[in-house]
């Protein structure tokens, strides 16, 4: 049986390159967690007071992530 497949919803505020900022992103309950737990580190320099999250219906509309550096 494959994990069940979920969307967030995440609004971050604070100090982050000066605006605050939304992210969406799909995928298995662990995969979230972790994305969750790096969104409230924030990048160096950031500082991230509050992450609003929002668990909404999965829609398989998003493409894929990468991360570039």
């Amino acid at each position: 049986m494959s994990p069940e497949r979920r969307r967030l919803k995440a609004e971050i505020v604070g100090d982050v390159q000066g605006v605050g900022f939304r992210y969406f992103a799909e995928g298995d309950a662990t995969s979230l967690d972790r994305f969750l737990d790096a969104l409230r580190s924030g990048p160096r320099m950031a500082q991230v007071q509050d992450v609003r999250v929002s668990w909404l219906p999965f829609k398989g509309d998003l493409g894929p992530f990468g991360v570039r550096g």
